[in-house]
């Protein structure tokens, strides 16, 4: 982030660490009358609270990572929840993981199977030398969960998991 659109940012908002929130330092104009100083900001969208500033908008766990560190995570790192609630934005609940790492994230208690809220289904998928197959999308989270166990299977032989 180069340094004048991150202090255009400091100069906008401040954040607290402890809690998590972004706060206004200036006056908003804006669609519906806009937002005063000190009312908190951002929005919940997708989970994850997102802060419209100068015409663009930002992920709030990405600008707390910004705001304590000076800088976006470095190549290759993602910032993670380490409780998952995507809009827990607490320092202390930010983490550095890579990529992989952040894939580990379950929401069903079984690697590779995840409920998407858009499609309102369950999703299974595995990772085979760094590329993602689909399994399919399902409508209970045990069809989803034995479709993967069958892939871990046909894909990992001997190593696949069998609980």
């Amino acid at each position: 982030m180069k340094p004048e659109i991150l202090k255009s940012l400091k100069d906008q908002l401040s954040y607290d660490q402890d809690s998590g929130l972004f706060y206004w330092k200036v006056k908003k104009r804006g669609f519906g009358g806009g937002v005063d100083v000190g009312s908190i900001a951002g929005t919940p969208k997708e989970g994850y609270v997102k802060i419209n500033c100068d015409q663009k908008q930002y992920r709030a766990h990405r600008l707390a990572w910004i705001f304590v560190h000076g800088e976006f995570p470095p190549s290759g790192y993602e910032i993670d929840h380490i409780n998952g609630v995507r809009s827990d934005n607490r320092l202390c609940n930010l983490r550095l993981v890579t990529r992989s790492q952040n894939n580990m994230n379950m929401t069903s208690g079984h690697r590779g199977v995840s409920f998407r809220k858009d499609t309102k289904r369950w999703h299974a998928r595995i990772c085979i030398e760094n590329e993602t197959i689909l399994l399919g999308n399902f409508d209970t989270k045990e069809d989803a969960i034995s479709v993967r166990k069958e892939a871990e299977i046909k894909y990992f032989k001997h190593y696949s998991q069998r609980s």
